[in-house]
């Protein structure tokens, strides 16, 4: 008896669902658009990771400069409060007035040296005077030897004496120690004797002549 003829169907499987009993193959732009997503939402959580940390950096930087900051001002202020200590420890320097010129002779003859209403301009010289305490320099005041009522000129260099009632032949214009002398006849003057017209007396360390 021969034998009944038969058909052979190949059924090829493929990975998917199956659907009226025939196998469909899932669509290849869905795998892709999850895989995007998925690479989307890592390199989104990268970069918010990143951007925290910058921030963070950021305030820790901005609390770091702060920090500096206060610590530079509080050296500061200790630099300049040991400055300010120091000089108030020092000693002052500013040389102080070794006279006034008060109680100076008022135009009566004093050494035989006459007090005139003009300068005298036959003999005239400058010679300066420089007095010194404890190796301190002291001020020699302006307008010894010029009677007042004078009249004082205020100049960059300081005051001077411009004009008075009289002057004597051995005066000051100036604090710079500068005498001025001015005699209407050439002759010897002393120390002694700009001292007596100043009406102040020379210690025994100083000599007179």
């Amino acid at each position: 008896m021969a034998a009944a003829p038969c058909a052979l169907r190949l059924i090829r499987f493929r990975a998917g669902t199956v659907s009226g009993g025939e196998q469909e193959e899932p669509a290849k732009g869905g795998r892709q658009e999850r895989g995007r997503r998925t690479v989307a939402a890592r390199a989104t959580t990268g970069h918010a990771g990143a951007a925290g940390r910058g921030k963070a950096w950021r305030r820790a930087q901005t609390k770091r400069n702060r920090r500096l900051g206060v610590l530079g001002g509080l050296a500061a202020l200790a630099v300049i409060a040991g400055a300010v200590l120091v000089v108030n420890l020092l000693p002052n320097n500013t040389p102080a007035l070794l006279a006034g010129t008060d109680g100076q002779a008022q135009g009566q003859p004093v050494d035989g040296i006459s007090c005139d209403t003009s300068e005298q301009v036959v003999y005239h010289f400058h010679a300066h005077l420089a007095v010194y305490t404890n190796s301190r320099p002291r001020i020699i005041p302006e307008g010894i030897g010029i009677v007042p009522p004078t009249q004082i000129v205020q100049t960059s260099a300081g005051p001077f004496v411009s004009a008075g009632k009289c002057f004597y032949w051995l005066h000051s214009h100036t604090a710079d120690g500068i005498i001025h002398v001015e005699s209407p006849s050439q002759r010897v003057y002393t120390l002694g004797n700009y001292f007596d017209i100043w009406n102040q007396p020379i210690s025994t360390t100083v000599s007179r002549r």
